[in-house]
């Protein structure tokens, strides 16, 4: 096989590990983004919770709803 099959591999593991970094996105940022919607979803349905009858009351579930 020589010097040529390892250093074949070696290339091909090189390529392979730089277009995988181009192409797959950023984990970190998903994951930051991801957390920071699931809390403001949280903090809405919490605001929700607590005026829920205030809602009720002056008819605004259409609005809520939007």
């Amino acid at each position: 096989m020589g010097w040529e099959g390892p250093a074949l591999t070696l290339a091909y593991y090189g390529l392979a590990t730089i277009i995988i970094k181009k192409v797959s996105p950023s984990f970190g940022k998903l994951t930051a983004d991801e957390q920071r919607l699931e809390g403001e979803y949280r903090g809405n349905h919490t605001e929700l919770l607590a005026h829920s009858e205030e809602v009720a009351f002056f008819r605004g579930q259409d609005w809520e709803q939007r």
